[in-house]
């Protein structure tokens, strides 16, 4: 299978991985495997990377239940060039939690309406398949609103942008239809690396399976 360029977090691989630095290792996608690298993105004192680690309320310009969930769409105004889709519980829609556990976001180029961006996050108790799949869910009706252009051309994310007071392992990969996803994991308090890393490398597993990359 064709290689991609992705990057992932993995435990007993990284343990001695100094910050910065990257590792490959291969994780199997349908019948073969790709090689995944890490990212390790350092956490960063004071007040600003602390209001960055919180979700921005979304103005609701539109609204779409998930079907067979708890979930729906909310698209908000643009943000950095982008329209931003989030994916929230029903119940709490306009909830400002601090920066989850693992998030995705998948980002594409719209026919007629430009940059677009899917976010999720992980849910307290949450298996990383059932997440994944929510997802995945929701980027097929994303899709069907705002087709993909057949031609892809994302550039990729700038992570001084969403500083973090707590370290975080970044996985970015292209799929087959060119849709970029990307799957950060913050590395909780007083927890060690290889958990955090073997977190990691379950939730990106877990979106491969179903985003498979492409070239």
């Amino acid at each position: 299978m064709k290689s991609a360029i992705l990057t992932l977090a993995l435990g007993a691989a990284l343990a001695g991985t100094a910050i910065g630095q990257n590792t490959n290792i291969e994780v199997p996608v349908g019948e073969g495997s790709v090689e995944l690298s890490v990212e390790i993105i350092p956490g960063v004192d004071g007040d600003v990377a602390l209001a960055a680690e919180r979700e921005d309320e979304s103005d609701g310009m539109m609204v779409l239940p998930l079907p067979g969930s708890d979930y729906e769409l909310r698209r908000a105004q643009s943000q950095d060039s982008a329209d931003v889709t989030r994916l929230v519980h029903i119940d709490k829609p306009n909830a400002r939690p601090l920066f989850a556990d693992s998030v995705c976001i998948s980002a594409w180029n719209a026919e007629d309406m430009g940059a677009q961006q899917l976010v999720s996050m992980i849910a307290s108790r949450e298996a990383m398949d059932a997440w994944s799949q929510r997802h995945m869910d929701g980027l097929m009706m994303m899709g069907s609103v705002f087709p993909p252009l057949e031609d892809q051309t994302i550039a990729p994310s700038d992570p001084s942008a969403s500083a973090s007071k707590v370290s975080r392992a970044r996985t970015t990969w292209s799929d087959m239809a060119g849709i970029r996803h990307e799957v950060m994991t913050r590395q909780r308090n007083n927890e060690k690396r290889g958990t955090w890393l073997s977190r990691h490398s379950e939730a990106v597993k877990a979106f491969a399976a179903i985003a498979q990359p492409g070239s």
